[in-house]
């Protein structure tokens, strides 16, 4: 599943409405500081890349939204999300302009394998030699 997450509703239900405009069902999670939308991995890429732009302007919104709700308390925050073997999800708190550079050279479809292959790594240690290993 790609997890797209938010902080407040305005962007999250602009967001829910074009993944469904788009045929596709989406999954919800979070609690009551973070709304975290779902949607199945098996994407066409074209489409992904329509929702991953969208998302980011959805971004823009939510940090606009947060941060005039916060005022002079506001910070500017980035995360990332691991999926874990037991279905759960966990948030890691990430410097906003590393992950803006990041992002700049990958796809959030790759970086997210690539937190994932950590995880499962981590999770499922692997004593063969790393020369043996293909990834």
């Amino acid at each position: 599943m790609f997890d797209y997450i938010f902080f407040a509703n305005e962007p999250r239900d602009r967001f829910v409405a074009l993944l469904k405009e788009k045929g596709l069902v989406p999954e919800f999670a979070g609690n009551e500081d973070e709304l975290i939308v779902k949607i199945d991995e098996d994407i066409d890429d074209a489409l992904l890349d329509t929702i991953d732009e969208f998302y980011d302007a959805m971004l823009d919104l939510n940090e606009a939204i947060v941060a005039e709700a916060e005022g002079e308390d506001h910070k500017h925050a980035a995360g990332i999300t691991i999926n874990l073997k037991n279905g759960k999800s966990v948030q890691v708190a990430v410097d906003p302009a590393f992950l803006n550079r990041l992002l700049e050279a990958i796809s959030s479809e790759e970086l997210g394998r690539f937190v994932n292959q950590i995880a499962d790594a981590v999770e499922n240690p692997d004593d063969t030699p790393f020369c043996k290993k293909t990834p």
